[in-house]
């Protein structure tokens, strides 16, 4: 479980470090280019050309051409802190989450130990309940045993 939850882990941690290395290309790349298609840099030119430019797995109706200015630049920095908050914020969960299936098991002999006991205690009772019933079934035998005696007296004593 522990090396699922590091593998895990090391995913996020991959991811952090290539959201960084990205924004970083980013700013050097927007200079360099002058357009920027959401998060996928193109050479200057028509909507249509930052299209067909895009990589094959940016969706065309997602496309966006924005030109290169401050505001551009600050938009797509923007964009990547919050991308990098979300991870880090993955990572903190997945963090919590680990914490909490350590903590169960780490628990998960004593409650073994504790089912056995139960186990074993409700058998004990199963046991007692069996030999209480035979109990109650001799008790009523002896009774109905009594009331014929009783009654087969009574019939005599008025006979």
């Amino acid at each position: 479980m522990d090396s699922v939850n590091d593998e895990e882990f090391a995913r996020m941690e991959l991811r952090l470090r290539d959201v960084a290395r990205q924004r970083a290309e980013l700013a050097t790349e927007v200079a360099r280019r002058g357009v920027l298609v959401r998060d996928v840099l193109v050479s200057m030119g028509t909507g249509r050309a930052a299209v067909a430019e895009a990589p094959p797995e940016v969706a065309p109706e997602t496309v966006e051409v924005v030109p290169v200015d401050d505001a551009g630049i600050a938009q797509a920095a923007r964009e990547h802190e919050a991308r990098v908050a979300s991870l880090e914020g993955e990572v903190r969960g997945l963090r919590f989450r680990a914490d909490d299936a350590e903590r169960v098991v780490a628990g998960l002999p004593s409650l073994r130990s504790q089912l056995a006991d139960a186990d074993e205690e409700n058998r004990r009772l199963g046991e007692l309940v069996a030999s209480l019933r035979r109990q109650v079934a001799e008790l009523d035998a002896r009774a109905a045993e009594a009331a014929l005696r009783i009654e087969e007296e009574r019939s005599d004593a008025e006979a």
